[in-house]
C-alpha cells in the first residue's frame, strides 16, 4: 500500500504522509499538532517534523494563538489541494 500511495503522489513532488497533512489542513485551517497527529495516527513530534518541512517549502505556516501553534495553508499550498484530491481518489 505504501508503494501505491508514494506512486500515486509522486507527481505532487511530495510523500504521501506531506500530501495527507496539506489535505487536512486546507480541510480545517487551524488545526493544531495535536490534531493532526490524532488524526494522521502519527506522534506529536514526527507531525512537527512534517509541518517543519512543508512550513520550509511555504506550502503552510504556523501561527501561535496563545499557547497553542496552529497550523493554515498558504497559496501554494491551497493550490496543490485539487491535485491532491484528485490523487487521493484516484488512488482509493
Amino acid at each position: 500500500m505504501t508503494r501505491l500511495a508514494e506512486e500515486a503522489f509522486s507527481t505532487t513532488g511530495l510523500a504521501p504522509s506531506y500530501c495527507f497533512i496539506l489535505m487536512a489542513i486546507n480541510d480545517e485551517p487551524g488545526l493544531n499538532a495535536k490534531e493532526l497527529s490524532s488524526i494522521m495516527q502519527l506522534d506529536p513530534s514526527t507531525v512537527t517534523r512534517l509541518l517543519e518541512k512543508l512550513e520550509t517549502k511555504e506550502y503552510l505556516e504556523r501561527r501561535k494563538n496563545g499557547r497553542s501553534i496552529e497550523v493554515y495553508p498558504l497559496e501554494a499550498g491551497i493550490k496543490l489541494n485539487p491535485k491532491l484530491k484528485k490523487t487521493w481518489i484516484k488512488l482509493f
